[in-house]
């Protein structure tokens, strides 16, 4: 009788150890599989990181582009608007020399 306590209580003993190894490997899988998730939802956020810095500095260049096009039309545009008032008073400054030469002023 005693001996069958002894291995029952041997039998247990084992069977606690089973179970613990056990609990052991599936605790380091669990861990082993959360840090390959954690790194896969890491790269994935990298990754819709760099696309969404990629859209900004696309939207940022074409603000730019655009922007630079704005200020050139209106420079080209006072800018031929001063040609204009030069050639004006160009004519003007021609027609008073010609006319100081002239004797008539």
């Amino acid at each position: 009788m005693i001996e069958d306590t002894v291995r029952q209580i041997l039998d247990i003993e084992r069977q606690a150890r089973e179970t613990r190894d056990e609990a052991q490997r599936e605790a380091a899988r669990l861990v082993s599989e959360a840090e390959r998730e954690a790194e896969q939802t890491l790269r994935q956020a990298e990754a819709v990181t760099q696309e969404e810095a990629q859209r900004l500095l696309e939207e940022a260049r074409a603000k730019a582009q655009k922007e630079r096009e704005h200020i050139l039309g209106q420079t080209r545009e006072e800018l031929r608007q001063i040609r204009e008032q030069a050639q004006d008073r160009l004519d003007e400054a021609i027609r008073y020399v010609l006319d100081r030469v002239a004797g008539r002023e």
